[in-house]
């Protein structure tokens, strides 16, 4: 018999079909809101390094990360990865994870570091090497979101050094917080980069 439980989005009872339970480990979205996730999976060279985008932004995934990132509806963390939570954790295997940086301001807001937690809900640690001062780039211009912002390295930067490395971030619209964040990355001197995006919201004019 299929277990029965509540989707993370709709909130909706539904039951867990066997074959999802094996593969995702645990089921946290309904068959109904899985259908509304336009899957990516492509892998590109950008400034560098090899980039594994997981998604296509649209309407509905954007909802749900303004709902968990905004709203502070902590128990999302578990919804954005887990439907390729074996993918995501192959792609890991042997690699340190380092999530670009939100501002102290905005992790001291929401309680939580977003991307951190969406990490640990598949049971893949993070390390803390990027730290970001300034402002959010949720509603900035372009112009703005070009801006030169500032990321650091943290007191962790050690424990990547001379380790395989992955830079992870959600959402990939202009790139210039993933550009800057693997630029300060760099210089902590890791074996090697690559790249995780969620969204890939990027307009044709930056697609390489």
């Amino acid at each position: 018999m299929a277990e029965r439980r509540y989707c993370l989005s709709c909130m909706k009872e539904f039951s867990a079909a066997p074959i999802r339970l094996l593969l995702e480990g645990d089921v946290h979205i309904c068959d109904e809101c899985l259908s509304q996730i336009e899957y990516e999976l492509s892998y590109e060279k950008i400034y560098g390094i090899k980039v594994l985008f997981l998604y296509k932004f649209n309407f509905f995934l954007e909802r749900l990360l303004i709902q968990y990132k905004e709203q502070m509806d902590y128990e999302l963390r578990s919804f954005f990865l887990y439907p390729l939570k074996l993918l995501v954790r192959q792609f890991a295997l042997g690699k340190k994870i380092v999530p670009c940086p939100s501002s102290a301001k905005s992790i001291e807001r929401r309680g939580f570091d977003h991307l951190a937690e969406m990490l640990s809900s598949i049971g893949l640690p993070s390390v803390s090497v990027l730290s970001k001062e300034g402002k959010s780039q949720k509603n900035r211009t372009l112009a703005k979101r070009l801006e030169k912002q500032e990321i650091s390295l943290t007191s962790e930067s050690s424990l990547v050094q001379g380790k395989n490395v992955i830079l992870f971030d959600d959402v990939f619209t202009t790139g210039e917080t993933f550009r800057q964040s693997l630029e300060v990355l760099r210089g902590s001197h890791p074996r090697r980069i690559w790249g995780l995006i969620l969204l890939d919201n990027r307009v044709t004019s930056f697609k390489k």
